[in-house]
């Protein structure tokens, strides 16, 4: 992914996101007290998910136009990985937990302050599979933002097993 990103660097600027800070994000939180922080926890407990595989196959730009924005890497929907971001929020939502419900799109973020690519990004699929998930803050620093895991990982059942169901298993 970092190969990705240092090729998208050359053409739409910005700066590139640290190897260790890549993510793709379920429900985005925001600001949490510890309140919050503790209901999030719980809920996300409570979520089982099957195993699913991601294959990171091509690149966008989100922002206004051609102007900055972010440039990222993402896959089609896979119907495991739909499922465990509605069971997710379904549960946040179940435990008053505010978050942002704009529609999912899976992305990870690869460049920040980018202009949009010229053309579509090319490279070479990239296969992920999923198999549990975390919650993660996000914390300011000169270079960017650092991410921190601070619960988690949940989705496996107690056994250590992924649940199983109708979902898609790879």
């Amino acid at each position: 992914m970092a190969a990705v990103a240092a090729q998208a660097v050359d053409e739409c600027g910005g700066r590139m996101m640290q190897a260790r800070n890549l993510h793709l994000t379920l429900a985005f939180l925001g600001a949490t007290d510890a309140a919050q922080l503790s209901a999030a926890v719980a809920a996300a407990s409570r979520v089982r998910m099957a195993p699913c595989r991601l294959g990171i196959d091509r690149g966008g730009h989100f922002g206004q136009g051609r102007g900055r924005g972010i440039v990222w890497a993402g896959c089609a929907t896979p119907p495991a990985l739909s499922a465990l971001v509605a069971d997710l929020r379904a549960a946040l939502l179940a435990a008053g937990v505010a978050f942002d419900r704009k529609a999912f799109v899976p992305h990870i973020t690869l460049l920040r302050d980018a202009r949009a690519p010229r053309q579509a990004m090319c490279f070479r699929r990239i296969d992920w599979t999923v198999r549990d998930f975390v919650l993660v803050a996000s914390e300011r620093d000169p270079q960017g933002p650092l991410y921190r895991v601070v619960a988690g990982p949940f989705g496996a059942d107690p056994d250590g097993s992924s649940h199983t169901d109708n979902s898609e298993v790879m």
